[in-house]
Parts: C-alpha cells; sequence; structure tokens
C-alpha cells in the first residue's frame, strides 16, 4: 500500500500503524528519521529511514515499515515526522518549508493541501526569464507576461514592458493570494 499527500492519511496508516508503535521504531535526529530499533536484518539501529526517491524533480525519502500481521506499509519520511512532531497523522499533505524534501525536522514540515504544496515549488528549469510566474513574449510591446494562479484560476495577469516590474508585481500577487506558501524562485 503507497500513501501519496493527496489521500486521507490518518485514516488509512493509522487503521495499520499507531503513532505509539512510531514512536517505538523511529526517532527524528536533525533533518532525518531514523530507526531507533532495528525491526529486521537489512535495517540497523540509527540507520536513515528509507530510500531517496526522485518525483517530478523533487527527492523525498520513502520506505516500508512492516509489521507480522498486515506486511509491509510504505510510508514517507516526513510523514513520520509530522506523527512524531503532533501525535496525530496529517489529516491531509506536507510539505517541506524550505523546498528541500530530505530536510524533515519539525520545524519545515507543514500541513497543505496539493495547491498550497505547489504554491510551494522551486522555478521550473523551464523558465525562459529566471522569474516564477513570468514569461517573455519576443516582439511585443509589453513582452513580459505574468501571471499567478491560486485553486485552479488565474488571480493576476498582466503585460509589463520590463523584466523588472513584472517581478515586483508578481511577487506582490503571490504573497497576497499564497500568503505563507508563496515561493519566488
Amino acid at each position: 500500500m503507497i500513501f501519496t499527500p493527496s489521500q486521507n492519511m490518518k485514516s488509512k496508516i493509522s487503521e495499520h500503524i499507531t503513532i505509539d508503535e512510531l514512536r517505538e521504531l523511529f526517532e527524528i535526529r536533525g533533518s532525518d528519521v531514523v530507526w531507533r530499533t532495528a525491526p529486521a536484518n537489512n535495517v540497523k539501529t540509527n540507520q536513515v529511514f528509507g530510500a531517496i526517491v526522485h518525483h517530478h524533480g523533487n527527492k523525498y525519502r520513502c520506505g516500508g515499515v512492516s509489521k507480522s500481521n498486515i506486511g509491509c506499509v510504505h510510508i514517507k519520511a516526513h510523514v513520520i515526522a509530522y506523527a512524531l512532531t503532533h501525535n496525530k497523522y496529517p489529516a491531509t499533505g506536507v510539505d517541506h518549508k524550505d523546498g528541500n524534501g530530505l530536510n524533515n525536522s519539525p520545524h519545515n514540515i507543514r500541513l497543505a493541501t496539493s495547491s498550497q504544496n505547489g504554491w510551494n515549488k522551486r522555478l521550473s528549469k523551464l523558465s525562459t526569464t529566471g522569474i516564477k510566474g513570468v514569461n517573455y513574449r519576443q516582439g511585443y510591446i509589453k513582452p513580459y507576461y505574468a501571471r499567478v494562479r491560486a485553486y485552479g484560476k488565474v488571480v493576476f495577469a498582466e503585460y509589463f514592458t520590463t523584466l523588472e516590474e513584472a517581478t515586483v508585481a508578481v511577487q506582490e500577487a503571490r504573497i497576497k493570494h499564497h500568503g505563507e506558501f508563496a515561493r519566488h524562485a
């Protein structure tokens, strides 16, 4: 069974592994979730939990937790970190404030909807301007198009003469509509 941030993790994982069982198995050290006790021969005490997984250009840790009566439940390290920190499973997805999916320190993880998690993603490698939310259209009087989306709708869209004007405007709009999840780079 694999759990994704868009699923209701609380009802799925907690049916199999309690918070107390998680506490027996894991602890948070710095930005890592580590095994407190070794449940199998291939796992060592104090070993960092999970393998690094690459998904849509991001990295995070994911692995299996075994219980004899259910087999293996796959869970992400940031879900374990959230559960250990807050004494409950997240009701929605979990976001890494700094955008680093390997940094599972308690101050870096927070609850987030899938939209909020998307607002916090990094600048695309395909960007032509180097500014998130600003595109360049060659041959136009106002060649810079700045746009911000929130909850599936365009909430800001405007054309600008200079990249600097577009940058300031898109960042202000992002702060207004994305709040604490606004990421500019």
